[in-house]
């Protein structure tokens, strides 16, 4: 059951990167396992929040020159291209670091970057979660890969992957045109959900359903959710993008930081929290995940039950004894022996009587048991 999601929305500055590291945050939460990609060359910003050893690298590798393609004589070798085991990101932390740069992946005019775009399709067949947030203005290059790989073709072939376009929106005109197009293009082949970006314009729905492309997300029922404000004043939204702390970091209250004063209070926590809690009520509400989750639900019950079975293996029976003395008492000393008596007159069911004990005096014991005091 694989996915492979973009973050889109091709106009700058419409909020993409608040919806990845959302979007990030909400797997993180519910504990789908994801692959990310921050294809952003010169910015990946949510990159080195979520995976900064691995950005950082990126960074200095760009700033040195050293991260070009191969020339034609270069020879490409199969290692140079890790599995998705080596770099699947479990809560935000990257396994395998020697692939780190390998991994990285662009949307550029390059020959070498369209066949490296190709691991993205490759991951989401072989059942991953495959995130990319895409930088602006890509959608020409996305759709040569689209076309020249085959690459839609190979989603549609496998019933069990899927493709989504997260499209971020700010509602003006311009971005709600890029938005209609990409639906005039891509719809038949990729899920669209809409995002509109409240922080940005806080009419952006209002925006959406005022244009044209009201009539085309309708039409295919095309999820339409909203990013809320987070209400920080510009020294708090500058403060909290240089810092690199992730948003559930801020939303903690356990956790503190000292190095960003205007963050670490009570109130800036609290608002980033209700930021949260609404975009992830706004992700679920899309129900993309929810397979996912139903199959991770039965995964967990299924092993709860397998490890119930063998603990029981592993203890012993209870063993229930009855205990009766060889005169006919229970070890509470009641009288086991019943007396059953059937009604010959009426044909009633059989009348059980259970006889209680009776009391005997010492002499009487002594006489049963033939015991002579004078003999003692």
């Amino acid at each position: 059951m694989g996915q492979l999601h973009f973050l889109t929305g091709e106009k700058g500055g419409v909020g993409k990167s608040m919806c990845a590291r959302v979007l990030l945050e909400y797997l993180n939460k519910v504990g789908i396992e994801y692959i990310f990609y921050d294809a952003d060359r010169t910015s990946p910003d949510v990159g080195l929040v979520y995976e900064p050893s691995k950005y950082d690298k990126i960074i200095a590798d760009v700033g040195r020159g050293t991260t070009t393609a191969p020339s034609d004589e270069a020879t490409v070798k199969e290692e140079d291209y890790p599995t998705a085991s080596q770099i699947v990101t479990v809560g935000g932390t990257t396994v395998g670091e020697e692939s780190q740069m390998l991994s990285h992946i662009y949307f550029s005019e390059d020959e070498e970057d369209i066949f490296k775009a190709d691991r993205l399709c490759d991951q989401a067949l072989e059942d991953n979660i495959v995130v990319v947030n895409l930088p602006a203005q890509v959608e020409v290059i996305l759709d040569r890969w689209f076309s020249q790989q085959r690459i839609l073709e190979s989603i549609e072939s496998d019933a069990d992957t899927k493709m989504y376009f997260w499209f971020v929106t700010d509602g003006s005109p311009e971005s709600l045109e890029l938005l209609s197009h990409s639906i005039k293009i891509f719809s038949q082949q990729i899920d669209h959900i809409v995002v509109c970006n409240l922080g940005l314009n806080r009419r952006a729905r209002e925006g959406l359903a005022l244009h044209e492309v009201a009539k085309q997300v309708n039409q295919l029922n095309i999820p339409v959710i909203d990013m809320p404000e987070l209400i920080f004043s510009k020294p708090e939204m500058r403060c909290f993008k240089e810092s690199r702390l992730k948003l559930s970091e801020l939303a903690d209250r356990t956790q503190r930081h000292p190095q960003f004063p205007l963050l670490d209070r009570i109130l800036v926590k609290q608002r980033a929290k209700t930021f949260l809690d609404n975009c992830y009520a706004s992700i679920s509400s899309t129900e993309v995940f929810a397979p996912i989750l139903v199959r991770m639900e039965l995964e967990k019950e299924k092993a709860a039950k397998k490890k119930g079975r063998a603990r029981k293996k592993t203890e012993p029976d209870p063993v229930t004894e009855s205990t009766t003395t060889s005169n006919g008492h229970s070890a509470n000393g009641v009288n086991s022996n019943t007396v059953t008596e059937s009604n010959n007159n009426n044909g009633d069911s059989p009348l059980v009587v259970t006889a209680e004990p009776v009391s005997k005096s010492a002499d009487q014991l002594m006489d049963e048991m033939n015991i002579n005091l004078s003999e003692l």
